[in-house]
């Protein structure tokens, strides 16, 4: 759809269409991170080290060294997960989603055509969607925001890894803590329940985070 169509920012249908593509495709980056695939994996690890801290672990030193590999990778997409899941929330509560010459404050959705003009081709990117104004909208905690707020930094920073410490995999499960109740209580919800208001069956595969609740 065209910037300068922005018939979804005024019609009910096409915009649930909208937020409910955006959440779907949150899950689907959220699916594909390597390291929140090996949820399970890091913790069978984890119960190894307590019971034996001193025993070198060849297969936890291999796995550390892949997710390490991955780290940027893994890091681009939950945060284009974020973005993507912000956009919905966006257009949820009646802003709109892309770039416009008043960037630093939500803009209201007008009646067509009155945004019009203001619209640039691009969408907001994190760094504005993470700025307190448009923090707000989201009702989500400061923990969630400095979660992502890091993983951003650390993206931007990406050339620098090589002078830090390598990467710990039991790292994961703090983020598992944080983002198990914002993609099953937030997103995968929200996913369903505009799949229900445009009468579309939702993919019940898409919401299979169920690992990410099992703990040792």
């Amino acid at each position: 759809m065209k910037v300068s169509d922005i018939n979804y920012y005024n019609d009910d249908f096409l915009k649930f269409s909208v937020i409910a593509s955006l959440c779907r495709d949150s899950l689907k980056m959220f699916q594909a991170v390597f390291r929140i695939k090996q949820v399970d994996l890091i913790r069978s690890h984890r119960e190894k080290f307590l019971q034996a801290p001193s025993d070198f672990n060849e297969d936890l030193f291999h796995l550390s060294k892949k997710i390490y590999e991955e780290l940027l990778i893994d890091d681009i997409k939950i945060i284009s997960a974020f973005e993507n899941f912000f956009k919905a929330l966006l257009l949820e509560s009646g802003f709109i989603f892309h770039e416009t010459k008043q960037n630093k404050s939500p803009v209201q959705i007008l009646p067509y055509p009155q945004n019009t003009a203001e619209l640039k081709k691009t969408t907001y990117g994190i760094s504005i969607l993470l700025s307190s104004k448009f923090w707000k909208i989201f009702n989500l905690s400061n923990s969630d925001k400095i979660y992502i707020s890091d993983i951003r930094d650390r993206r931007n920073a990406i050339h620098l890894l090589t002078s830090k410490p390598s990467y710990s995999p039991f790292s994961v499960l703090d983020e598992i803590e944080i983002l198990a109740p914002l993609i099953r209580d937030r997103i995968s919800i929200k996913y369903k329940d505009y799949c229900k208001k445009i009468d579309v069956k939702h993919s019940p595969e898409l919401i299979d985070f169920s690992y990410l609740n099992n703990k040792t």
